[in-house]
């Protein structure tokens, strides 16, 4: 398969149909490019499909398949799905962390702005935007700041 990878499977549609089987390795994939198959697999098989495939770095990383990214669908991933929509994705929840959200923005603005008051700088953003991630996630998580140099308060720092 070559670059971009979309344009390969289309072309791999095209020749063979609106539903093929691919093998990737050990590992099925099902490539449906008509939307009343999609439709179909998303209504009337959508169990069938909700499963995630059982990998050994589930067994070890997501505690023997207990996190919501490894966990087989049924009464515990339905659980998982609900809590996490009640407890951390809801609005009340989200609303509760706006300020962390504007600090954090507004720290990277700030320094944004410090590094290129002088004169105009080039700034890779994939870095800063990743740095920005990251620190919102620890400030809501444990209430610091993730350790970097442009850190004001070394106690805010983790």
């Amino acid at each position: 398969m070559k670059e971009p990878i979309h344009r390969s499977l289309q072309l791999l549609s095209d020749k063979h149909g609106p539903i093929v089987n691919l093998s990737f390795g050990n590992r099925c994939a099902l490539l449906i490019s008509s939307p009343s198959a999609a439709e179909e697999c998303f209504s009337r098989n959508d169990i069938l499909f909700a499963n995630r495939p059982r990998l050994i770095s589930g067994k070890y990383f997501n505690y023997d398949y207990t996190a919501m990214a490894a966990a087989s669908y049924g009464p515990f991933w339905c659980n998982l799905r609900r809590l996490a929509a009640l407890d951390i994705f809801s609005t009340n929840r989200l609303n509760m962390f706006l300020g962390i959200r504007k600090d954090e923005v507004r720290f990277l603005l700030k320094n944004l702005y410090l590094n290129s008051c002088q004169n105009f700088t080039k700034v890779e953003m994939k870095s800063k935007l990743s740095e920005l991630s990251f620190n919102i996630i620890m400030k809501m998580v444990s209430g610091k700041r993730y350790f970097r140099e442009e850190v004001d308060d070394p106690e805010e720092s983790s």
